[in-house]
Parts: structure tokens; C-alpha cells; sequence
């Protein structure tokens, strides 16, 4: 009997070659789309969770209340690692963690840059990164020992085991000498702490004018808790170490509160405050997941339609079926089977999809998952569960429903009239989905146009940006830049800072905050150090004092923003002293203000200095527009020369600009390529449900043409039929896309008001693709001759 199943299935599929097509087409896409958001989506959720003790696991921060503006940051003093482990009983391990750009190792007579982490002895034993050689509980004990990743020492030893030998951290003249106490494995993809190197932060370069300096706020601490604490009594007890420590008429900060409280490890990823905007919002991703449900709703939706519409052909069959003794419960595993058929054969080949997408999907939408993922017991319990379903709901209801006809209405291959409140919910939810994405995509894309033609304060047109690396002195190949190229015709202008704007090719995003007292004001600021001709150069325009060359600079000359003028009161400031006390940072010059971070965020108050001694990271130069190209040659093949065999990383600073709106970007591309899928599956859908209603409604089309009603009529007729229905999901779908989409704007700084103008395409858009849809079966139905409609066999 199973056989015969099996030999019925097949005959059946091949017999209904367009259905099973559009079937398993449908449900390829479905499965693969889907896959590739949940697998995304399971990667971000299960970010640090592999860490053994993760759930006793926090991070420490500040919340300041700065005039009644909540500002929070995960960047804390040095010397708090120490005062909370001495009075805070409940801490079990705790260590800060000082994560900088790449520096230039040197051992085994090689040299390569590496991510240098500085931290505490209690690293390696609150957090769960094996070791492959040494041990976790003693690697880091003396202030110069070293852990290296295991990429790390095959790159410089190979298969040599690097116990007990000699590092050197820094460049040529300046380095520090470490000896490798441990090898640990590369850090995970879903790690949110990365590293290279592991040293103490003891040997930190800059360690001993920070040790002591409660202001500067340069690291994360995390604490591992005891197993009995609970995690508000030690907020309760951080609340009086921070009137301890913080005092508000003491603090640099501006504020009536400032409080420490605790980051669950977990999410971490998720808080980009917390986390230095290097998180991913938790939305974003909750948001992947939603739109995988949807994706499949509509996948076993069009397939209840399609396999119901498909049904109707088969009906006698099943009536002689039950004359010759076959039981509703055969019938109904028959038919499932068939769904469970063609529901395998589509998740097959979206499997197949997906691994041949993959590649495609991780460069468009910079994902860092791969397939290995895909092969945990977790993952695949969830995709096993989701066929499941899915095959027993989208295969399960048709195999019911037509197992359970009567026999006369089997036999005469008619359907009882029934109101069809299930068919015309799906096509409702159908298009109340697809309307809901396109309406998201559109209003993000808006958004995201917004920030992008919004004023930088800043020309960020014919501007190139270089990262320096660890292994040049920026100063120096600054001056040799300015050397050979001062009368370049292609070269209008060139200067460096410490900092870059935008994220150019090394990737690298670097804040310092700075806070300072100002006749009895307090004020917290952003702090970049710049060369003399950074504003010529990055056009940013001068609202008092006047530019001067670089070398005619005081070296502790200051520039501010003007919203820091506002904030002094509007006194005369220049000429004045930051620290009047030292006569420190005497302030120049005021400037417009200009975005310094991204846009989405509040513009917070700059101070950009002069310094003759802070380091040179990133150089600009602004070229000529129409000898833009020329120069970029020119910069590649000069530093070919002078770049001591290091990498050109030269980028064009509006490029470097764009990489601010990569989530809005990352949200506009997936809701529109997820909503160009989900209309499409809707249209299939429609095309199913027009074609089983057109086939109830055969007679009735062909009286209405022999008394003498048109085909454009008949059409008409049809069309309205669904549109009705389309309509009801636009007054479902679009009062929610606004809702959603104010909510998201609101953690903007700067957003659109949403207008009328993304609802009515969503409207006309939709509309116009299901009448195609309808009209394709309508004409055909309506051209049809009357007399083969009219015939009763």
C-alpha cells in the first residue's frame, strides 16, 4: 500500500506539473529566505552565550543626567577596578578591558599588526576563551607575560609551540618586550570582545598618567558576581560607591545624577551606548525574525490555496475512490502526502538555494555567519520543527478538507458554496503582510535619504582619507606627504588628526571624551587632535578668529564648537583657557558645528586641538575635483614608496561617510528585498485563489455572455471581487507601518515626519500588480466559449 502511495504521489505531481511548479517554486523561496533571516537572527541572539558563566556576567556603566538629558556609557576610569573589588564583597572576578587599534608585533624575527587588548589577570577565568597552551588561572600573573591568539602564532611560529618566548609590542624604538605565557583559540565570530593580544593593562603605554585619573574614561570593566548575589543589591550598594567616588559637586560631568549600574553580558551586543555604537539593535533583529514567520505565512497560505485549487480537478477521482471502499483516513494520507512531497522537495532545494546564496548574502548585507552555524544540533532542531509545521498546516488543511467531501459532491466534482471566510482571511493577511514591508522599506529608504543629504558641517566631497597604521610615525609621514606634494597642482590642501571621520577601510571607530571645568560649568566633550589646516582641509567654516598655517600654532591651541560658545554663555572666550588654572588649552577660534559621529545620533559639543605631540592616525587631503582620480594614483604610488611595505588604505572620505548609515542601509535593503519576495509569493496566491474562484464561477460566466455582457464587464466583475478584499488589507497594513515606523523614528535625532506619499504607492502599487495578477485568469475565463462553459456532462 505504501508503495501504491508513493506511485499516486508522483503521478499526481507530474499530472499537475503547473501547480506542483509553482508549489515547490514557492516554497524554495520561502524556505531559503527564511533560513538565511533566521540563521542571521540565531547568530545575533546567541552572541556571547557560549562564555560558561555568562549569566553572572556584567559590564559596569555610567548613566548621567545631563539637564535632564539621559546619557549613558560604558567607558569607565581605571582605578574603579580596584576601589569595586576592594568594597564590593559580591564580586567574584572583575577586570577592564582596553581594547585599541592594531599594533605592530614583533617575535621569531617577523613583524605583523595584531588587535592588542590590555586587561587583568582575572581575564582568562571569567571569561571562557580555551587555552591551547599555558593556563588560564596563571597566564596572565606577571605584568608581562603575553596571550596570543592561535592565528596569531602560526602566523609568526607556524607549528612551533611560542611557551616562554619572546614578544615585542610597538614600534621600532619604542617597543615593550612580553614573554608568551599562553596560546588561546581565535575568538569566536559571535564574540562580542575581540582581541589579537591579551596583555596586562599594567604595560599599557599610558597606564601610570591614567592609574589614578577617575575622569578618564577609557575602559570596560566587567564583574563576574557571585552565585548567590542578586544583581539590584549590588546596584543598590554601586549607588553609594558612585556618591563615594562620583560626587556630583566634584564631577566633571554636567549633571544632578550619575549613576553605575550593570549590563547583562547578554546584551551587551545588543546596546550601542553600552557598547560604543558597536552594537546591533535588538529591533533589527527581532525584526529578521518577524519577517521570516511572515515569508513562510504567505508560503503556506498560497500553498492551502494552490493545493485546494488543484484539489478541484481531482474530485471525481476521489468520489470513485470512496465508492470502492477508500476510507477518509486513507484519503487524508494520500493527500498529505503529496503536500509532504512537494513541502520536502521545496525545503531540499532551499537548502540547496541558500548555501549557493550564501556567499551572495553575507558581501550584500556584510553578515559575518557561516555554514558551519547552520550544522548546530539547536539550529537544526529549529528548521526541523519549522518543516514540520509548516508541512502539517500548509498540507494538513487541503488533505482535511477535500478527504471530507461527500460523496455525491465528489462524484458530481462540485463544491458546496460555502462563504470561503478562510480563502478571503488569506488573502487579506496575504496582502496586509506584503503591504506592511513595502511600507517599512519605503518609509526606512526615506529615512535614510534624510540623513544622507543632511548637512555634515563638513565637505566631505574630494576629500582622501588614509589610515596611517601602527607601524608609520603619522607625524613624520605627514611632513614627507606635505614635502612632495606642496605644489602639486591636484593638491588644494593637506592636514591629519587622531581620529577619522567616517569609517574608512581599516574599519576602525575610536571616541575620546573629555571633561573639564569652566567658570563653575561643567561640560563633557568630544576631543580630537588635529593639525593646523584640518579645517581648511575638511572645510569646516570658522566663525571667530582666523586660519592660520599650520606651524604658526601655539601648541596647546583650541578650537570649539559653537554649541560650546552657547554652552559658556555667549561670554568672550577667545583667548581664553580651557583650564585657566594651568593656563591650558587657550581656545583660538569657534567654529560652526559639524557631525563628528554619525547623524543619527545628537550632535554633542567638539573641542579639537592643536598638538605637536598627539598622534597622527589619519591624514586628508582635499584634491581638485576633476584631478580626483590622478591623486589617488599619485597616493598609492607614494606610499608604495615611503610606506615601509605597509598597506595603501587610502579611501574617499564621502565613501568613509557612507558607512555611518549601515544599519538604516542594512534595514532598507532587507525589508525591500523581503517585501519584493512577499508580494511576489502574494501574487502567486492571488492567481490561485482567481483561479478557483473563476472555476466555481465557470457557468455563471459563460450565462452572463450569452446574455450579452462584455468580456471588459466580466473582468470588472471578477476583479472586484478580490480588490475588496486587497483594500481591507491596505486599512489593516498601513495605519501599522505607521505606527512601526514613528515608534523606530523616535531613536533618531534627526528623522522625516512621515507624509502621505509612501502610503499612496504602497496603494497604487499593489493594486496595479493584482489586477495583473487577477486579469491574466479573468480575460481567459471571460474570452472562454460560453457553450463548453454551459455543458453538462
Amino acid at each position: 500500500m505504501f508503495r501504491n502511495f508513493i506511485k499516486i504521489t508522483f503521478r499526481n505531481l507530474w499530472k499537475n506539473k503547473g501547480y506542483s511548479a509553482i508549489n515547490i517554486s514557492g516554497m524554495m523561496v520561502a524556505f531559503c529566505i527564511s533560513s538565511l533571516l533566521l540563521f542571521t537572527a540565531y547568530f545575533q541572539l546567541t552572541f556571547d552565550n557560549f562564555h560558561q558563566h555568562s549569566k553572572q556576567i556584567y559590564q559596569a556603566y555610567f548613566v548621567a543626567n545631563e539637564n535632564g538629558v539621559i546619557n549613558r556609557s560604558g567607558e569607565t576610569p581605571i582605578p574603579m577596578v580596584s576601589a569595586m573589588k576592594a568594597e564590593l564583597a559580591d564580586i567574584s572576578q572583575i577586570a577592564s578591558v582596553n581594547s585599541g587599534r592594531n599594533s605592530v608585533i614583533t617575535a621569531n624575527n617577523k613583524s605583523i599588526e595584531k588587535l592588542v587588548t590590555y586587561t587583568d589577570a582575572d581575564f582568562l577565568k571569567m571569561f571562557t576563551f580555551p587555552l591551547i597552551e599555558g593556563s588560564a588561572n596563571t597566564a596572565l600573573n606577571d605584568l608581562h607575560n603575553i596571550v596570543i591568539s592561535k592565528s596569531t602564532s602560526e602566523a609568526l611560529f607556524g607549528k612551533v609551540n611560542p611557551l616562554g618566548k619572546q614578544m615585542s609590542i610597538g614600534k621600532l624604538g619604542s617597543e615593550i618586550n612580553y614573554i608568551i605565557s599562553g596560546v588561546v583559540e581565535d575568538c569566536p565570530a559571535n564574540s562580542s570582545i575581540k582581541f589579537d593580544i591579551l596583555c596586562r593593562i599594567e604595560s599599557k603605554p599610558d597606564y601610570f598618567q591614567t592609574k589614578d585619573n577617575w575622569q578618564a574614561n577609557a575602559s570596560n570593566i566587567y564583574v563576574r558576581l557571585n552565585d548567590q548575589s542578586n544583581v539590584s543589591d549590588v546596584e543598590k550598594k554601586l549607588e553609594r560607591f558612585s556618591k563615594k567616588y562620583f560626587p556630583v559637586e566634584k564631577s566633571a560631568v554636567k549633571s544632578s545624577t550619575l549613576d553605575i549600574k550593570l549590563q547583562p553580558l547578554s546584551k551587551i551586543h545588543f546596546d550601542n551606548a553600552i557598547s560604543g555604537g558597536k552594537g546591533v539593535p535588538v529591533a533589527l533583529v527581532y525584526a529578521l525574525m518577524i519577517l521570516a514567520i511572515f515569508i513562510i505565512l504567505i508560503a503556506c497560505f498560497n500553498f492551502i490555496n494552490l493545493n485546494i485549487a488543484k484539489h478541484l480537478n481531482s474530485t471525481r477521482e476521489m468520489g470513485v475512490r470512496k465508492t470502492l471502499g477508500a476510507s477518509k483516513y486513507l484519503l487524508f494520507i494520500q493527500l498529505w502526502g503529496e503536500s509532504f512531497m512537494v513541502c520536502f522537495i521545496g525545503f531540499g532545494l532551499g537548502i540547496f538555494l541558500l548555501v549557493n546564496l550564501l556567499p551572495i548574502f553575507k558581501a550584500y548585507f556584510n553578515a559575518k555567519i557561516e555554514l558551519q552555524y547552520m550544522l548546530q544540533p539547536s539550529f537544526i532542531a529549529l528548521m526541523s520543527v519549522i518543516f514540520l509545521i509548516v508541512t502539517f498546516i500548509a498540507g494538513g488543511y487541503p488533505a482535511y478538507k477535500m478527504s471530507r467531501l461527500p460523496l455525491i459532491t465528489a462524484l458530481k466534482g462540485k463544491i458546496s458554496n460555502e462563504k470561503g471566510i478562510l480563502r478571503k482571511s488569506l488573502i487579506i493577511s496575504q496582502f496586509s503582510i506584503s503591504s506592511l514591508l513595502i511600507c517599512i522599506a519605503l518609509i526606512a529608504n526615506q529615512q535614510l535619504d534624510y540623513l544622507k543629504e543632511k548637512p555634515l558641517g563638513f565637505e566631505k566631497e574630494q576629500v582622501i582619507s588614509i589610515p596611517v597604521g601602527s607601524q608609520i610615525q603619522g607625524r613624520m609621514m605627514l611632513e614627507k606627504i606635505r614635502t612632495q606634494f606642496s605644489n602639486d597642482a591636484s593638491i588644494l590642501s593637506i592636514s591629519g588628526s587622531d581620529l577619522n571621520l567616517g569609517k574608512g577601510k581599516d574599519r576602525v571607530t575610536s571616541r575620546t571624551t573629555v571633561d573639564f571645568d569652566f567658570r563653575g560649568n561643567n561640560f563633557s566633550v568630544d576631543w580630537i587632535n588635529v593639525d593646523g589646516d584640518f579645517m581648511t582641509t575638511m572645510g569646516i567654516k570658522l566663525l571667530e578668529g582666523q586660519v592660520q598655517k599650520h606651524e604658526n600654532y601655539a601648541a596647546n591651541s583650541v578650537w570649539i564648537s559653537e554649541s560650546l560658545m552657547k554652552g559658556m554663555g555667549n561670554n568672550k572666550v577667545l583667548n581664553t583657557f580651557l583650564d585657566p588654572k594651568t593656563n591650558a588649552n587657550q581656545i583660538v577660534g569657534v567654529f560652526q558645528d559639524f557631525n563628528l559621529y554619525a547623524p543619527s545620533q545628537a550632535t554633542k559639543p567638539v573641542v579639537m586641538q592643536f598638538s605637536k605631540q598627539a598622534d597622527i592616525n589619519y591624514i586628508f587631503l582635499r584634491v581638485k575635483t576633476e584631478l580626483l582620480s590622478s591623486a589617488m594614483q599619485k597616493m598609492k604610488i607614494f606610499w608604495k614608496n615611503n610606506g615601509q611595505g605597509t598597506e595603501f588604505m587610502g579611501s574617499f572620505l564621502n565613501e568613509n561617510v557612507e558607512s555611518w548609515y549601515q544599519e538604516e542601509n542594512t534595514i532598507t535593503q532587507i525589508f525591500s528585498v523581503a517585501s519584493a519576495i512577499a508580494i511576489f509569493l502574494s501574487c502567486m496566491g492571488l492567481f490561485a485563489v482567481s483561479l478557483l474562484i473563476i472555476e466555481q464561477r465557470t457557468k455563471e460566466i459563460g450565462v452572463r455572455k450569452v446574455m450579452g455582457a462584455s468580456v471588459q464587464s466580466i473582468v470588472w466583475m471578477l476583479s472586484k471581487y478580490f480588490l475588496k478584499f486587497i483594500l481591507i488589507a491596505f486599512c489593516i497594513a498601513l495605519p501599522l507601518g505607521w505606527f512601526a515606523m514613528n515608534s523606530w523614528l523616535q531613536s533618531y535625532a534627526y528623522r522625516i515626519e512621515i507624509g502621505a506619499l509612501p502610503f499612496v504607492m504602497v496603494i497604487v502599487g499593489i493594486t496595479t500588480l493584482s489586477i495583473i495578477t487577477i486579469s491574466f485568469q479573468a480575460i481567459k475565463a471571460a474570452l472562454a466559449n460560453p457553450v463548453k462553459s454551459l455543458r453538462t456532462e
